[in-house]
């Protein structure tokens, strides 16, 4: 397993920013559509291809001032190819997390981990190379986030998402 954090920071109000982190995933998962309970189709970026990928992403949680949601994908297969391409596709499991502080600046975080595809040799491809694209992947899927989050609250940051969704002491 191979572990990878990345952060990049975030524009607005932060409590918008948490109100919205913490409602609706739909509503700043980069082209995502809602397929029931906790997973959402949604597509990630990296080495100049996208992905569709079925993401889970779960209720928020404080760990102290960083709103967190579990988070994880699993390639979505397309049929018309090869099942030797399905085996090196990788998934991840992690967590995302939004630092924000009132009046103060705010910042996405991934915190991930997966299995480099195909066995002991993607495990040292991985190493030579490919954790490169697999980071520059996870930086990409922040920045798609973090342009959702923020056009959401730009447009309309009294509405971006119900303070309700937030514990008292977070408001």
């Amino acid at each position: 397993m191979t572990s990878l954090t990345v952060f990049l920071p975030v524009k607005g109000d932060a409590v918008a920013l948490r109100c919205l982190f913490a409602d609706d995933p739909g509503r700043w998962l980069p082209e995502s559509r809602h397929l029931g309970d906790d997973r959402w189709l949604t597509v990630v970026r990296g080495a100049g291809m996208t992905r569709a990928v079925v993401a889970r992403v779960s209720q928020t949680w404080y760990a102290g001032s960083t709103l967190w949601r579990t988070v994880s994908w699993e390639p979505l297969v397309d049929e018309r190819e090869p099942e030797r391409v399905a085996r090196y596709l990788p998934t991840m499991d992690g967590e995302l997390g939004l630092h924000a502080e009132v009046g103060g600046n705010a910042s996405l975080v991934l915190d991930a981990r997966y299995h480099p595809p195909g066995g002991p040799v993607g495990a040292t491809l991985d190493t030579l190379a490919l954790h490169r694209i697999a980071r520059g992947t996870a930086e990409r899927f922040l920045a798609d986030v973090a342009a959702g989050v923020a056009d959401v609250v730009v447009a309309d940051p009294e509405h971006a998402g119900s303070h309700d969704a937030l514990p008292p002491d977070h408001g």
